[in-house]
């Protein structure tokens, strides 16, 4: 007994649990690996015999419906096809047979002639498998899972059989669709384990039954992988895998063939819950393990009655010496009369701990003065509060923000003396929550409240809450500081932010509110300069109508420069991330500008640095816009001499480089003063600037903001009189592996004919007669007919009323818009057949437009002001898809 005395406890309880729970450990996994095995092999044989009743249901069906269609096809009614009389005997059939679904009688070609319920139009099944079979082989064949139009969506499958006609050749075939939902009550009332299910799956893997819920997954394509393999398997096959559920069951599968096919026409998949068929081996185990308690329980009290001289009593000791201590009596003794083991230990270190108990309860004093030197110190006021709510500590920092004195809030109950009368009960409810279990919404969080100071003062405090549990209660420690001035600069700044959005918000929405209206005229004015041109004008007339286009072409890019920066502005712009090739740019770019280099007389000067790569990633079409607007300005301000555009890679890495972008010209040049202020908006280099060469001083605004949004930088240099260069940096992605793909330079197209090959007749619907009389002399002068109307209402009635080749429609219209009227007529084509193709004819000309309107079913689009050769080119694009 010595000996065992002077092992470890934990030791001690070891050994003696081990002995007496050996057994019990042995008889346990016994008998549950025992109960497991028999289990699985039960699952296994259910799952089989399942699978072997609906294989036999299967086909039972399938020779009845052979039998059905044989009988069907010897019948005159139906080789001679008489129409009347084979109708009226399939529907008796149907009603005699209400597991039928449809019954249906086509000719060779697929085209039905008679059914039960006709499908509709045009009723062909020339491409369905089990025509395409039974007419090949002569024979009964299958189909797979269809949901049938003719039989409100319901899912059915087919069988089919061909008849032969007087002179014995195969005159069309007879198909019989079966209801799908018959098989739900194959596992009704059977004494099955829950959750037993099976699948029917169609010759391509398609689910066409599912006993349990067959709503969530009938239609659908069984998994591949595992179609794949019961494909590729034996014909029967039982195994332990995951199930259409997504939980894991014992599933045997049969394959189901016709007679004279190679291929399994349906396939049989029966599972059986691994959870569900384990469940009472499992409680078995559990019943086990309750025995195996009763043991431990046996063998805790032996290990007691065999402790208790060795552990026990010395315990008792340390005990009574731990009293002692807690008594007061620092000097306590007992290392000398508990010796062995841990406990002798624990004695020894209990001595210990008297001797520094001492010495402790100096630096506990030392502490506390330290802190409450710290909270007299603080600038925010520090709270404590019982659980009866009174308040216990009260630091100066709390005398100065809440106006009471120590002597004045010490035992006062600090809901009733600081809370508002409007959240004392709150308060009190959260509060007796707290001293329960020392949890509550605002502990361990900083939370704003309002508190009532001394004068009666309400004033937004911030709270940091914490529980401190002593002496078996839950206290509170609160921080809090004084944040009223400090919220009321936040509610001003929270509402200044919100003027300033609604500012913005209205600022975009006037510009695109003006950019319509404004296109709207505008449409008019350059559709009648255009058709002025096919009347035969004067040198003079010419002249003015130059003018005249190249004042609204103006007016159009300054529309556009200010809805570009209103979008960069608002944010909602979105930079595109594609391959391209920057020299491809640069050289397009540069061809668009070669004319009116070539009217001032001169000289292009073009250099790439050999370096630059053949493809980047970025947005290909922002830096055109950037190279557009420097090339533009260069070519606007020089008079005499040359511009030059180089390019160069000013840093390179493995994934990217940046490059460089310089427009340099001999133009009119900049002061310093100028070249502060040239990237604003709405800036130019001075007043004379405009009057001279024109322009609104949005361009260079436009080009920072777009090579800031791409993460570059852009700036100038000059000298007065001498000339400008400006200089960008982009940075840009490389290309996995460059040379593969990518943007290449598009040639210019050829100028669009207005004049087409044939005569197209026109639904022209717009609200605005000038720009409808605009767009019906400009379609007269390409020699289409036209007809005019002035809102979509109008429009879907007259489209009714005539065939038209092509409908342009405005956006924006009374009565009926434009939207809702081509909706309207993509609703009925789908129901009547055929197509019209429809342009959208708008105002409505942002990035994004064309994109959001072909998505909307427009087969075509044009901006206002409607330009002939791009009307003409739009038309004869749809009407020749």
């Amino acid at each position: 007994m010595k000996q065992l005395s002077a092992l470890s406890i934990r030791a001690q309880l070891v050994l003696i649990t081990l002995i007496i729970a050996l057994p019990a450990i042995v008889i346990i996994i016994y008998v549950g690996v025992h109960q497991r095995r028999n289990a699985v092999d039960d699952a296994y044989q259910l799952t089989r015999l399942i699978a072997e009743r609906i294989t036999s249901e299967q086909k039972n069906m399938a020779a009845a419906a052979e039998q059905l269609l044989v009988t069907l096809a010897q019948m005159p009614e139906i080789r001679q096809q008489n129409q009347a009389k084979v109708q009226q005997l399939l529907r008796s059939l149907n009603e005699l047979n209400p597991q039928y679904a449809n019954i249906l009688v086509t000719d060779r070609t697929g085209k039905t002639w008679a059914a039960v319920f006709m499908p509709p139009p045009p009723a062909m099944l020339d491409d369905r498998r089990y025509f395409k079979n039974a007419i090949a082989s002569g024979h009964l064949s299958s189909g797979e899972y269809v949901v049938s139009k003719s039989m409100a969506n319901k899912p059915v499958f087919h069988f089919a059989y061909p008849f032969r006609d007087a002179a014995g050749k195969i005159g069309g075939v007879i198909v019989v669709a079966f209801r799908l939902d018959t098989y739900s009550t194959v596992l009704r009332n059977s004494p099955l384990p829950a959750g037993t299910n099976f699948l029917l799956l169609d010759h391509a893997g398609v689910i066409m039954h599912r006993a349990l819920e067959p709503e969530k997954i009938i239609g659908r394509k069984y998994p591949e992988v595992s179609f794949k393999e019961m494909l590729a398997g034996p014909d029967e096959y039982s195994y332990r895998g995951p199930a259409s559920f997504g939980d894991e069951r014992f599933i045997s599968y049969r394959k189901i063939r016709l007679q004279g096919e190679a291929d399994p026409y349906m396939y049989v998949r029966v599972g059986v819950p691994v959870k569900t068929t384990l469940a009472a081996a499992d409680q078995t185990m559990l019943k086990s393990i309750a025995f195996f308690g009763a043991f431990l329980c046996g063998a805790f009290l032996l290990a007691y009655l065999i402790g208790k001289r060795s552990i026990a009593d010395r315990i008792i000791l340390l005990e009574q010496a731990s009293q002692r201590l807690a008594s007061g009596e620092m000097q306590t003794q007992v290392a000398s009369a508990v010796s062995g083991g841990e406990i002798g230990r624990l004695a020894e270190s209990f001595d210990t701990m008297a001797r520094q108990l001492t010495e402790r309860e100096q630096v506990i004093r030392e502490s506390e003065v330290r802190l409450r030197s710290i909270t007299d110190s603080a600038q925010d006021a520090i709270l404590m509060m019982d659980d009866q709510g009174a308040i216990t500590f009260w630091n100066p920092a709390a005398e100065t923000i809440l106006g009471y004195k120590a002597e004045e809030a010490l035992g006062k109950d600090l809901h009733l003396l600081l809370a508002p009368l409007r959240y004392q009960q709150a308060f009190q409810k959260a509060f007796s929550v707290f001293v329960q279990t020392g949890r509550g919404h605002a502990v361990g969080k900083t939370v704003e409240l309002a508190a009532k100071r001394k004068d009666g003062q309400e004033i937004i405090v911030s709270l940091s809450l914490s529980a401190v549990f002593l002496n078996g209660r839950w206290y509170a420690v609160g921080l809090l500081r004084d944040i009223t001035e400090s919220k009321h600069y936040q509610e001003e700044l929270l509402e200044a932010r919100h003027s300033a959005e609604a500012a913005n918000r209205a600022k975009s929405e006037f510009l695109a509110n003006m950019s319509h209206e404004i296109r709207t005229p505008m449409n008019g004015v350059v559709g009648m300069a255009q058709l002025l041109r096919y009347t035969q004008p004067t040198r003079e007339q010419e002249e003015y109508l130059d003018n005249l286009e190249l004042s609204c072409k103006n007016l159009l890019e300054l529309i556009n420069d200010i809805l570009d920066l209103s979008r960069i502005e608002s944010g909602k712009l979105e930079l595109e991330a594609a391959v391209f090739s920057l020299r491809s740019c640069i050289q397009e770019v540069v061809s668009n500008q070669a004319s009116r280099i070539e009217q001032k007389g001169l000289q292009l000067l073009t250099s790439l640095d050999e370096q630059v790569p053949e493809q980047v990633v970025g947005d290909s079409l922002r830096f055109k816009q950037i190279l557009l607007n420097l090339l533009g300005n260069a070519i606007k301000f020089t008079e005499a001499g040359s511009i030059t555009v180089s390019g160069q890679i000013s840093s390179r890495q493995e994934t990217g480089c940046t490059f460089r972008l310089m427009v340099s010209d001999t133009g009119i040049g900049m002061t310093e003063e100028t070249l502060q202020r040239i990237f604003n908006s709405f800036e130019q280099a001075d007043s004379s600037t405009t009057r001279v060469y024109g322009g609104s001083g949005l361009g260079l605004a436009i080009c920072r903001r777009l090579t800031e949004l791409m993460g570059g930088r852009i700036w100038a240099e000059s000298t007065f009189g001498k000339g400008s260069a400006f200089f960008v940096e982009l940075p840009f992605a490389l290309p996995p592996a460059e040379g593969n793909g990518g943007d290449q330079a598009v040639p210019s197209a050829e100028p669009v004919q207005t004049v087409m090959n044939r005569r197209l007749k026109i639904l022209v619907a717009e609200d605005n007669k000038l720009n409808a009389d605009t767009i019906v002399a400009m379609l007269k002068q390409m020699g289409h007919e036209s007809l005019a109307v002035s809102n979509g209402r109008e429009a879907l009635e007259k489209w009714h009323a005539s065939a038209f080749n092509c409908i342009l429609m405005d956006i924006q219209m009374p009565v009926m818009d434009g939207n809702l009227s081509a909706a309207t007529i993509r609703k009925q084509e789908q129901k009547m057949g055929g197509h019209t193709p429809i342009i959208a004819m708008t105002a409505h000309a942002l990035h994004g437009d064309r994109e959001r309107f072909l998505a909307e079913g427009f087969d075509g689009y044009v901006s206002k002001p409607v330009e002939m050769q791009a009307l003409a080119a739009e038309l004869r694009r749809v009407s020749a898809a």
